[in-house]
């Protein structure tokens, strides 16, 4: 029969000798962890496989070049001024001038606490989004309202003081 005597010093010994060969192995399998390859611990898209829709094996970046286009971004920026009894018409500053639509004898909400309902304004076209948009007046108070993908304001009403309205509209296609 064969008798193993191991000390304390001895598993100490045998302990490092394990995390020093695992170690020397992850070096060798992973390389240097800032000039290695690869250079994170993990799988790059071109390695992971999935299934695309019809069940075939495929990597994940050809799942994402195949289904995922990219998008192009386009802003639109125009403003009214005052037109006397109302904004005048829509200038474009810049884009498209079919990213705007005129919004006239509006009401900001459905709300009794409201007084004035025949509001103009600015609204963004079927298409495009609203980014933002802001007023310059005179008269007093900043009576800017959203209304469905634009603004409106009393402010064209020349016995609230005048304003000019300015609008961004987006479209991402």
């Amino acid at each position: 029969m064969v008798t193993i005597d191991l000390k304390k010093r001895d598993l100490w010994i045998l302990t490092a000798l394990i995390f020093f060969l695992i170690g020397v192995g992850l070096v060798i399998g992973f390389g240097d962890y800032k000039t290695g390859n690869p250079k994170v611990m993990g799988h790059s898209s071109d390695e992971v496989m999935v299934l695309n829709s019809s069940g075939t094996e495929i990597t994940l970046q050809n799942y994402i070049n195949n289904n995922y286009t990219k998008t192009s971004l386009e802003y639109a920026q125009a403003f009214r001024q005052d037109g006397g009894a109302g904004g005048g018409p829509i200038i474009t500053i810049s884009g498209s001038s079919s990213a705007f639509v005129v919004l006239d004898n509006k009401r900001p909400h459905d709300s009794s606490q409201f007084t004035f309902t025949n509001l103009d304004g600015i609204g963004c076209a079927q298409g495009w989004k609203i980014a933002g948009c802001w007023i310059v007046s005179t008269g007093g108070g900043e009576d800017l309202y959203p209304y469905n993908n634009g603004c409106i304001t009393k402010k064209y009403d020349s016995s609230s003081g005048s304003a000019e309205m300015t609008i961004v509209c987006m479209k991402i296609s």
